[in-house]
């Protein structure tokens, strides 16, 4: 890699928005054009609201001459990172964590098929990623597991902008007459997805409450992209009597989530 580049583009297998891996992709253009570069990005599939922010994975061109670089961000298995492996331009990678495939493909086949690709994907993309970054030192640990021999820790990029919106103020209100009753309210923002543990959230805040706060209540903000796994956090819920203290909230907007960090406690 010691020819000096002239563009940065980044490959990703799917941009949406309310995603952290794709608010970190389009954060980090941002700043390589405030350095200086050219930078695009790829996607293979576009959600709504982002066709004019990114471009289609076939639009990526060959460039040999090396002043064309490529960032690959890593995570999931897909036909994208074998389009970033056949590019000749230099090439590097972010690693946002693969979860290994044991702990989802019970509740999501398709997804633990998935996640194993990406894995070998990967393991066979070291010898050909000069320098990879991970974005918590496990990560980086991973990689450098894979042989990747080249790395470098740096924490994923957040759009502020989700956290500069005035709070929703019927969420808000709803949530301060609830407060008034007494109990302190616990926050858990994810998508429902096996990896995420909501089963373990919800047991640790039923020891909480048998334990010291009997009126504390827990809000569960996020889409629900897993039904079965949701499913058999609702029927924990059940099990263990807290219905009325559990808040399945679902995917929220921007202004219901500052309302929902403002007002609660953990």
């Amino acid at each position: 890699m010691s020819t000096k580049p002239v563009q940065i583009d980044q490959v990703i297998p799917t941009i949406v928005e309310r995603d952290a891996v794709s608010h970190h992709t389009l954060e980090v253009q941002q700043v390589l054009r405030a350095l200086g570069f050219v930078s695009e990005i790829y996607a293979l599939n576009i959600g709504p609201g982002m066709a004019d922010r990114v471009r289609p994975l076939d639009d990526l061109t060959d460039d040999a001459s090396g002043r064309q670089w490529l960032c690959y961000q890593a995570s999931i298995g897909s036909p994208a990172a074998e389009v970033f492996a056949a590019h000749p331009g230099p090439k590097l990678l972010n690693y946002h964590n693969i979860t290994p495939a044991p702990l989802v493909e019970r509740w999501m086949p398709a997804l633990g098929e998935e996640v194993r690709l990406g894995r070998d994907q990967l393991a066979r993309l070291a010898s050909q990623v000069p320098f990879a970054i991970g974005d918590s030192e496990y990560n980086t640990e991973e990689l450098e597991a894979w042989g990747y021999k080249n790395t470098a820790t740096s924490m994923l990029m957040i759009d502020r902008t989700n956290f500069d919106v005035p709070a929703d103020r019927r969420r808000r209100r709803r949530l301060a007459s609830a407060r008034s009753r007494g109990g302190a309210d616990w926050l858990y923002v994810g998508q429902f997805l096996p990896h995420k543990a909501h089963h373990e959230v919800v047991m640790a805040f039923d020891a909480y409450r048998r334990i010291a706060d009997p009126a504390a209540r827990l809000h569960l903000v996020g889409r629900e992209s897993c039904p079965a796994y949701a499913l058999a956090v609702r029927k924990l819920v059940a099990e263990r009597d807290l219905e009325g203290w559990v808040d399945f909230a679902g995917s929220v907007p921007a202004a219901a989530l500052a309302a929902f960090y403002e007002c609660c406690d953990v």
